[in-house]
């Protein structure tokens, strides 16, 4: 997903890249890649521990996005706030624990 300003949007006004919904919305994707990859237990602890260096995080996440994508500005929306950051950790944990107990169930 990449961003577009919106056409009638005013060229002088800074736009913010993502908004915290968008970054929602691939919330499901982060955490199944995470678990998948059998590091949802690393990247929570990481969120964790960021706490105020998070915003430090975010901003150069924004400085490098030509470098790294688009996904770049996703991730630093998550850091950039501490709120979305506790948010996607008990979306990561709550999610995690339904995948648990669903794969339980098919056992």
């Amino acid at each position: 997903m990449d961003w577009h300003p919106a056409p009638d949007a005013d060229p002088r006004k800074p736009q913010h890249p993502i908004t915290a919904s968008q970054a929602r919305d691939n919330w499901r994707a982060w955490a199944a890649w995470l678990r998948s990859s059998r590091l949802d237990g690393l990247a929570a602890l990481l969120l964790e521990a960021a706490g105020p260096v998070g915003f430090v995080s975010a901003q150069l996440l924004y400085m490098g996005r030509p470098l790294i994508g688009p996904g770049a500005a996703q991730l630093a929306g998550l850091l950039e706030s501490g709120e979305s950051t506790k948010e996607f950790l008990t979306y990561l944990s709550t999610e995690g624990e339904e995948v648990r107990q669903s794969l339980k169930e098919q056992a």
